[in-house]
């Protein structure tokens, strides 16, 4: 090869030209050994040589057009791809080329024209039918975009980047039946696969079956760090399945990374009351309070009078309570207000106003609706009993 490249530099130092045929495929053999070695811009720059010896060689526009691509620039490689293209628009690799650096450039539609051009070039390559899909997607058109990937999955059925395309689709699409079909189908081919275990896992969760969410996660945190949203996901399967000190474990870990952490001690305050440990469910009910930009504080409100109500504070269940039901609206809540108040004042007034509300609401508990209207008698029978004797 130093015998090539001497000849390369004596011929091309003292400016003869044209190159000779001999010439220039030495030229090429030098220019392709500086690509092999990994030298782009310099296989770039000798084969730029080779072509301004001669222009009418495709072969050489072909490897300036990769080489700058290889080199990273793109601006070079699209000029000669596109030179490509005008001598010849059925040419796969400038059409190939040119939807990936349009692609990166997030020339979203000049990348879907030209990878359109080679679906048409080549129908039965599945390749080009799952990068005319992926396009759709990054361009927030994912139902256009199925079509493609269903098509790339008929003729490459083990293409498992397709087959996680899919099923993260149809999870979205809340289609759990077909993503059951397609992830499964994608773990009979690789078991271990980590992104489909985890996206098999969220459509366990969505479908409500914690413990093979748990199976799933739990197997896969002995392997790689979860991250917040996973373990999240496997703290609130663990507590659906009463595994209350793996639930704290794993909603411990999502809060210490996690930017947005109400529903995690929301769910925190669960499982400390589920342990009976009223101080730390307090505490994850006040901070989801804190953290609160949801429509669930009125839920984190009610879950606090509840522990209160349990301790037989009845002043702050009254509180907790009157805050629950003003972003809730909920009727169950003028129930337990009623309950509370009654408990609490000696005044029933309050207590019988919150039970004629709740009585009067459309709330469907038949028992509470009996009580309250019970009650609500008895203590306007009380209270009229007591005016008349005064």
């Amino acid at each position: 090869m130093q015998k090539l490249l001497l000849f390369y530099i004596v011929f091309h130092s003292i400016g003869l030209a044209p190159l000779q045929a001999q010439e220039i495929d030495t030229c090429y053999a030098v220019a392709m050994e500086s690509f092999y070695d990994v030298k782009y811009e310099e296989a770039y720059q000798k084969m730029l040589s080779c072509y301004q010896s001669d222009t009418s060689r495709q072969d050489y526009l072909e490897k300036l057009a990769y080489f700058s691509y290889r080199n990273g620039a793109n601006h070079l490689s699209k000029k000669w791809y596109l030179k490509l293209l005008s001598n010849d628009s059925s040419h796969i690799a400038a059409n190939h080329y040119l939807g990936i650096i349009y692609e990166q450039e997030e020339y979203l539609p000049k990348a879907l024209k030209h990878y359109l051009n080679l679906i048409k070039l080549d129908p039965v390559n599945a390749t080009f039918w799952k990068k005319t899909a992926g396009i759709y997607f990054k361009a927030g058109l994912p139902d256009e975009g199925l079509p493609y990937f269903q098509k790339a999955h008929k003729i490459n059925p083990k293409d498992l980047g397709v087959i996680k395309s899919l099923g993260e689709y149809f999870i979205n699409k809340t289609d759990l039946e077909k993503a059951t079909q397609i992830l499964n189908a994608g773990l009979r081919l690789d078991p271990d696969n980590i992104g489909l275990i985890q996206l098999s896992a969220k459509k366990d969760y969505k479908l409500g079956d914690f413990t093979s969410t748990s199976n799933q996660l739990s197997g896969l945190s002995r392997k790689i760090d979860l991250g917040p949203y996973y373990n999240q996901m496997l703290g609130y399967s663990f507590l659906q399945i009463d595994s209350v000190e793996k639930a704290i474990f794993h909603l411990e870990k999502a809060l210490v990374e996690n930017k947005r952490p109400e529903s995690i001690h929301y769910y925190l305050g669960n499982a400390y009351q589920k342990k009976n440990e009223m101080l730390y469910a307090k505490h994850h009910y006040e901070e989801a309070i804190d953290a609160g930009i949801s429509k669930n504080l009125g839920i984190y409100y009610k879950q606090l009078a509840i522990i209160y109500e349990k301790d037989n504070n009845n002043k702050k269940a009254i509180v907790f309570y009157k805050k629950a039901y003003q972003h809730t609206s909920d009727p169950e809540i003028l129930f337990l207000l009623g309950i509370n108040s009654d408990l609490y004042y000696k005044d029933k007034t309050t207590a019988i106003n919150y039970f004629t509300k709740y009585a009067s609401s459309d709330h469907t508990n038949g028992a509470y609706k009996k009580y309250a209207i019970d009650r609500m008698q008895y203590l306007r029978e009380v209270a009229h009993f007591s005016i008349n004797k005064n």
